[in-house]
């Protein structure tokens, strides 16, 4: 418009633009927007979402499944390492909709706070886990047995813990 009438005016034509719009068929409401009443509007609203009335999808992960959570992994983080956790958790409740979102709690069974999407979870049912060990903390000798306080990779301090040193494997 501003071309054709050589003009930065649109005040002018404002309400001939609302009324070619609101006559015009609108492909989302597939009627035009003049046609929609008190008579018809259900008919508008069911046409729009529709799609979601469906019934909710199955769940991807059972009450009681082992999981790992996705990880935010910025422009310079390494491809090549992996995109989820190395901490467990455990799905605790399944929440039913579009889409479907989960409460999960550690190995600890200290609940985690908020809900997660199936997409940001990854399951870890049906291999044995691998613990891999961060850091070798301290050493000590019990009734002559070696132990070594371990700091396991990706779980918090909390989970740190005591472990007979011969259990102890390189993956090198």
């Amino acid at each position: 418009y501003f071309y054709s009438a050589s003009t930065y005016k649109w005040l002018d034509v404002l309400q001939d633009l609302t009324d070619n719009y609101n006559s015009s068929v609108n492909r989302s409401i597939k009627t035009t927007p003049n046609s929609v009443n008190e008579s018809n509007w259900t008919e508008v609203w069911k046409t729009l979402f529709s799609h979601n009335l469906d019934k909710p999808s199955e769940p991807k992960f059972a009450v009681g499944e082992s999981v790992r959570i996705s990880k935010y992994k910025s422009v310079f983080t390494k491809g090549y390492e992996a995109n989820f956790t190395e901490e467990l958790f455990t799905a605790t409740e399944v929440y039913h909709g579009h889409p479907n979102t989960y409460i999960i709690k550690d190995s600890a069974d200290e609940p985690i706070i908020g809900r997660f999407y199936e997409q940001e979870l990854y399951s870890a049912e049906g291999r044995e886990p691998d613990f891999r060990i961060e850091k070798v903390l301290r050493r000590r000798t019990v009734k002559g047995k070696k132990m070594a306080l371990i700091k396991w990779l990706g779980y918090d301090d909390k989970f740190n813990s005591w472990i007979p040193a011969g259990d102890i494997k390189s993956l090198t």
